[in-house]
C-alpha cells in the first residue's frame, strides 16, 4: 500500500454520476464446506492447513486498487463508494467478500471438531480455539488485501467513530476497524507502477480510539489516524481519467493541495 485516506461517510452521496447502485454482487462460495476442509486435511498430523485454507476460501487472486475499511453497518454506503471508483475503472476489496464464506467456515470446522459427545451442543473451549484459528486466518486474508492494494480508505461514521465528551478522541464498537487502520498505518509503503510522482507529504490531525465494548470486558486501542488523508467528494468529483490514469491524476491533486 502506498497512502491511507479517510472520507466521511456524507460524502459519498455527493460524489458525481451516482446511478451505478447496486452493480457489485458479494460472491460466496458454492462448493462444499466440508468437501473443501477434506482436501485440507493433513491426516500423519491430525490437523487443517491454515495456509492451504486461506488460500482456497479466502483467496487473494487480484492486485486490487483501493481498500475500503468501514462499519458493517454502512455496508450499503461502502458499495456505493465501490461502485463509483469501479465505474471509473478502479478496483475495490471489501471484507464483506469474504465475512460469509468465513462464517461458513467456522460452522462447518464446528460442526467437524467442537462438538460436545452429545452431538447436539458445542464445547465452549474447543469453539473459542476456533473462532480464535478462523478469525487469525481472516486476518491474514485482509492484511494480504491491503498489503496488495495502492490505498486504503476509511469510511468515518457514527457507526464506524462516535464522539468522546472531550471532543478529541473517538471509539468504535469494532476490533475489525481497528485492525484495518492499523495493517494501514504500520504495513510497508510501496510506490505503486502507475504513480509517476515520487513524494507526498502527510499532516497529522492527532490520533483516535477504538474500543470494543460489546465483549464481557472493554478495551480501548489507540488508533493513530494522522497520516491518513482527509477526502472530501469535490476532492474525487474533480478528478478526470480512468484506471490508473485516474489514480496518478488523484494522487497528483492531493500533493497540490497538501502543499498549499
Amino acid at each position: 500500500m502506498f497512502l491511507p485516506f479517510k472520507i466521511n461517510i456524507t460524502e459519498i452521496d455527493k460524489l458525481k454520476d451516482i446511478n451505478c447502485k447496486n452493480k457489485i454482487k458479494l460472491e460466496e462460495k458454492e462448493q462444499s464446506v466440508l468437501n473443501f476442509l477434506k482436501t485440507k486435511f493433513d491426516f500423519r498430523t491430525r490437523s487443517f492447513d491454515a495456509e492451504k485454507i486461506k488460500e482456497g476460501w479466502l483467496p487473494i487472486k487480484d492486485q486490487y486498487n483501493v481498500f475500503i475499511s468501514y462499519s458493517h453497518d454502512d455496508k450499503e454506503k461502502a458499495l456505493i463508494l465501490v461502485n463509483w471508483f469501479e465505474s471509473h475503472g478502479i478496483k475495490c476489496f471489501l471484507d464483506a467478500y469474504y465475512w460469509n464464506n468465513a462464517d461458513k467456515l467456522l460452522k462447518a470446522i464446528d460442526d467437524l471438531k467442537c462438538k460436545n459427545p452429545d452431538g447436539k451442543s458445542y464445547n465452549y473451549k474447543k469453539r473459542n480455539y476456533s473462532t480464535s484459528l478462523i478469525h487469525a486466518i481472516l486476518s491474514m486474508a485482509i492484511m494480504e488485501a491491503i498489503d496488495k492494494c495502492d490505498i486504503g480508505i476509511f469510511i468515518e461514521s457514527p457507526n464506524s467513530l462516535t464522539v468522546n465528551l472531550d471532543s478529541i478522541h473517538r471509539f468504535s464498537l469494532s476490533p475489525w476497524i481497528y485492525e484495518e487502520l492499523k495493517f494501514m498505518t504500520n504495513i510497508e509503503k510501496r510506490i505503486p507502477n502507475w504513480l509517476n510522482e515520487r513524494q507526498i507529504r502527510m499532516f497529522s490531525e492527532g490520533t483516535r480510539m477504538i474500543v470494543e465494548s460489546t465483549a464481557p470486558v472493554a478495551m480501548k486501542f489507540s488508533v493513530p489516524l494522522d497520516q491518513f488523508v482527509e477526502l472530501e467528494a469535490s476532492d474525487l468529483n474533480c478528478i478526470d481519467g480512468i484506471g490508473s490514469v485516474w489514480l496518478n491524476n488523484f494522487v497528483k491533486f492531493c500533493m497540490s493541495e497538501l502543499k498549499d
